[in-house]
């Protein structure tokens, strides 16, 4: 079963006004609408990303963040998976050594060899049918093959929250 969760996201960014709830039991939600709306702002916010953002986050009955009682789980133990619009993937890595780094910054890794942490990695490659990029350098990729890799990273920490902004934008129509 998928764990509970909810948010409340009051946030001013320039002329951007966010306050947002949400609640959600089990499955996906979406944030919908047109560009400059603020959806890549929110989901910062709930990163813990997003300066100034009053955030009040809950998975699963643990509190994540609650700024007004100035209460934040270090960003390394929240395990919310994000993979941003343009995939923050780090050039000079390979593919395999981007997927492994979300387990080296997760302190709920529970793979403590650099060789568990690299069958873990080349698994979620795996399970997105990218397993043979692992070697590869991430700027030689297409954007859809980046895309994939970004979303290892962010499914390998076995994220209580998985946070994707875009995530469809550069998949051909068989992969979406």
């Amino acid at each position: 079963m998928t764990p509970t969760w909810s948010a409340h996201i009051k946030a001013k960014r320039g002329a951007l006004e966010l306050d947002i709830h949400l609640k959600e039991r089990s499955g996906v939600t979406a944030l919908i609408g047109p560009n400059g709306s603020g959806k890549s702002s929110a989901l910062k916010a709930l990163l813990g990303a997003l300066p100034g953002a009053h955030v009040e986050l809950s998975v699963g009955g643990v509190m994540l963040d609650n700024t007004s009682q100035k209460h934040a789980l270090p960003i390394e133990e929240r395990r919310i998976g994000y993979v941003p619009q343009r995939y923050a993937l780090f050039p000079h890595l390979t593919a395999l050594h981007n997927v492994t780094f979300g387990l080296e910054v997760s302190a709920r890794q529970g793979a403590t060899s650099r060789q568990e942490r690299e069958e873990r990695a080349l698994e979620a490659l795996a399970s997105l049918g990218c397993a043979h990029l692992a070697p590869r350098s991430v700027t030689t990729l297409s954007g859809g093959e980046q895309q994939r890799v970004a979303l290892a990273r962010a499914l390998v920490i076995s994220p209580r929250l998985l946070l994707l902004d875009e995530p469809m934008s550069a998949l051909d129509v068989v992969t979406r």
